[in-house]
Order: structure tokens, then sequence, then C-alpha cells
């Protein structure tokens, strides 16, 4: 089950935009006694551009475990049904062909098939998303402020060790956690804005002989030298709205974990903590000392 983030950067005069591009053996569940110490990994932000955070795990669905279907998946998001008021159901439906005597087609609809449930707070601001082999929990910016990694997780950490019973996997086969983030940078009276003033990792190309830019786009996936499994990121120009005096980029930074030899949630914790310190460091790396400053960091010192 692939999921992307719900956000997507413009310029006036020629904008800019960038776009960064097992069947492991049957475990107990082990839950993990909550910590509310967090593991300091980068500079605390005043104005952190978080717009979305989630988190996910994928499993090997094993033939001996429950049938997905409606009834597992409602089975599942009973215990929300207080605080997760609204379900959405994305399903398909496919359809064969016959041929009648005469050689006439005759068109048969089969089994609607049920894809993903995905479950809203009333604020809109959290979601849980299910699925035959995946389970997301998805925090958005909803006008109020990012509650930080460790909320985020300790709301997750009880959604997954239920995922993990009701649907008695195989294995894991992967965990994600992805951030995406709106960044704004203001004109403050200038014509352009030189992208490379801001972001270590997009350069602007020379107006002459290009000219304006009117979109610039890239995507680097990179391999974690602390954890196996792949990093990708993305950045990328908003389109600009009416009235705008600043440009808009969207980034966006995902961290998959692979290698999983039990359902332990517990390794599911500290694997996706890693992917958490990792992304920090990437995303700090990623600017100039001015676009960090956009950020209102508190202090240059590890948290």
């Amino acid at each position: 089950m692939c999921v992307c983030p719900l956000v997507g950067i413009g310029r006036r005069a020629g904008g800019t935009t960038i776009l960064l591009l097992a069947n492991p053996p049957k475990a107990a569940i082990i839950l993990p006694n909550h910590r509310t110490d967090e593991t300091p990994s980068v500079a605390k932000l005043g104005k952190p551009p978080v717009v979305e955070v989630w988190l996910a795990i994928e499993i090997e669905p094993s033939p001996d475990g429950p049938r997905w279907g409606l009834p597992l998946a409602h089975d599942f998001l009973s215990a929300y049904r207080n605080e997760y008021t609204r379900v959405d159901i994305e399903g398909s439906r496919q359809y064969h062909v016959t041929h009648g005597e005469a050689g006439e087609p005759r068109i048969h609809a089969d089994e609607d098939q049920i894809d993903r449930l995905k479950a809203f707070d009333p604020a809109g601001s959290r979601c849980i998303q299910v699925s035959r082999d995946a389970i997301i929990f998805n925090c958005l910016n909803a006008g109020v402020e990012y509650p930080g990694y460790d909320a985020v997780y300790q709301e997750a950490e009880e959604k997954f060790g239920r995922f993990l019973e009701r649907f008695r996997p195989l294995g894991i086969r992967s965990t994600s956690l992805c951030y995406a983030d709106v960044i704004e940078i203001a004109f403050d009276g200038r014509p352009s804005i030189d992208i490379s003033d801001y972001f270590l990792i997009a350069k602007d190309f020379p107006t002459s002989p290009f000219g304006g830019m009117g979109r610039y786009s890239v995507e680097a996936a990179f391999s974690c030298p602390d954890d196996p499994g792949p990093m990708v990121l993305r950045l990328q120009s908003l389109p600009p709205q009416s009235g705008d005096d600043f440009v808009r980029f969207y980034m966006e930074c995902k961290k998959q974990c692979t290698g999983f030899e039990s359902l332990d949630l517990h390794v599911v914790k500290s694997r996706l903590q890693r992917s958490k310190d990792y992304i920090g460091k990437c995303f700090k790396a990623s600017f100039t000392r001015s676009g960090w400053q956009l950020f209102k960091p508190v202090d240059d010192c590890e948290e």
C-alpha cells in the first residue's frame, strides 16, 4: 500500500519548482513500555515547517490469518469509533465479459474489492489508514501546532499493536516515516529569489542564456549509513496564489526500514526513531544558514 502526503511552489515572474525525487518467521508481538524522554537529533525550531507526518508498517499477510475485508477492517477500527468519526472506503469493482449464443457480449460485475479504509478525527488532523497489508497513521497540520515526533509515535504505537494482533501477519516487511514540509521565502521587495541562497541541495540556472525559470525539479534517493532501507528526498515549488509576496516550497523526506525478523514493537520503535534522527540531520544539512534561519531555530545545539 502506497500513500502520499496530502500537500504539493512558485515564484513570481519566473517561479522556481524543485522536485527531488522475504517472509520473516512468526513471532510474538511485544509492546514496548512508553518513555517520556526523546533522543535528541536536531536544533529546536521556533517555526517548524511541518505540515504532515506519517508512520507506516507494511506486513507479510499470513495464509492462516483472518480474511481481509470489511468485517476485519471494521473490527480493527471499532476501538476508535468515538475519536475517528468519519470513515472513507476505497475500493474497486472488476468486470468480466462472456458471449451469448449469437456472439453478443455480456458484461458481468464481480464482487466489490475493498482496498483500504481511512478513518478521520473530526478536526481532520489525524487519520488511520488500514489495508490488507499495511497500516498508516497520519498527523496533519489542521491549524494546530505540530505536537512533535514523540507525541505522534505514542498515538500511533497502540494502533500498530492492535493491527498486528488482529491481522496476525507472518512478519513485518518494512516501516516508513515521512515528513512533509512547506517552506515560505518572502520576496521582501526583491524581483526574484535565488534558491541557492537558501538550499544547499538546489542550484539556480543562470539567467543568461536560460532566461527566467518557470519550474525546477529534483528528486534523490539515498542509502542510509546507519539503518537498512532507503530515504527519498523530494523538493518542489508550489504554484503561487493571488496576492502572494513569497515563494513556497514543498519538501518531503521518506525513510523506509527493511530487514525485520520479528513482530517486536520495541524494534519498530527503535528503527523509526533512527529514521527520525537521520531525516532530521539530512533536513538541516539541506539548507544554507539563511535557509535555516527561516525556521527560527531556538539554538544551534543538539536538543
